[in-house]
């Protein structure tokens, strides 16, 4: 419990987070307004079908290749492609004395 995750799927009801999988999960937290858009929700399990919501991003409107998504999140997880997926720090980030 209380593993960060992030969760693809749609809000179908108050407080439900219908996944990729059809499987539902139960979220707490910040109010999230149910949706037909597709949605990443990001926060930390709080039970088996349940999730603590610290942020939901909509995706834009339209169709959502489910089937591209979940091969995405998989390829993410690969060791050799990991790096592929990981967070780049940008040079506006770095302080003026290089960022040390």
């Amino acid at each position: 419990m209380g593993t960060p995750v992030r969760v693809g799927g749609r809000i179908t009801g108050p407080s439900t987070l219908t996944t990729t999988d059809g499987g539902n999960l139960a979220l707490s937290g910040p109010e999230v307004a149910q949706s037909e858009n597709f949605a990443e929700v990001v926060g930390t399990k709080s039970g088996d079908t349940a999730l603590a919501v610290a942020a939901v991003v909509q995706l834009p409107a339209g169709d959502v290749d489910v089937e591209l998504w979940d091969e995405a999140v998989k390829m993410s997880h690969m060791p050799q492609l990991r790096p592929l997926f990981a967070a780049i720090c940008s040079e506006a980030g770095k302080s003026a004395h290089g960022g040390s």
